[in-house]
């Protein structure tokens, strides 16, 4: 089973949710397009490496939809599927081609609906983590990944979403 570097109490959280008719959006593919495409109706990937971009479109399920992106059209690619009202935005793009914060801005003035929003690293990514947390109610999730490294993937949403966060438990 293909599973994803995100932090292995974070991963227990979300298969507690409802996401199977739910739309996915993420900045930066990789094994967790692949991942997410079995959890949710509809996964939109965005990815600035065409070494990844190739991988994963080579293997990408037909619930996938992936878009190769630079610097000169992430502005309005971003926009144009911000405006599909995804359920859950992940940022988990390349940080030395495109700050994670000016991505997280992007989605935060952009976004058309209460969407969660996911941040892998936030601590490796303090603007983008600041940011977020001065702008939403927080949950990290601090842990192993699956390659063994100790991360934080963290939860960002507001009072309308948290409902969905928490009606499992």
């Amino acid at each position: 089973m293909i599973k994803p570097l995100l932090t292995k109490p974070f991963l227990k959280f979300f298969k507690k949710l409802k996401t199977k008719n739910k739309t996915y959006l993420e900045i930066g593919s990789g094994n967790s397009t692949l991942y997410f495409s079995k959890h949710f109706k509809r996964v939109i990937s965005l990815e600035d490496d065409r070494t990844w971009f190739d991988k994963i479109n080579n293997n990408k399920p037909e619930n996938v939809e992936l878009h190769l992106f630079s610097k000169n059209n992430i502005n309005n690619l971003l926009k144009t599927k911000l405006a599909e009202k995804p359920d859950y935005i992940m940022i988990d793009n390349n940080p030395h081609y495109i700050s994670r914060l000016e991505i997280a801005n992007l989605v935060h003035f952009n976004k058309q609906n209460n969407c969660i929003i996911i941040l892998d690293n936030g601590p490796w990514n303090l603007p983008a983590f600041s940011f977020l947390r001065d702008n939403y109610f927080n949950l990290d999730f601090v842990g192993k990944r699956y390659d063994d490294e100790i991360s934080t993937t963290s939860i960002f949403f507001n009072e309308k979403n948290s409902k969905h966060l928490y009606e499992n438990y």
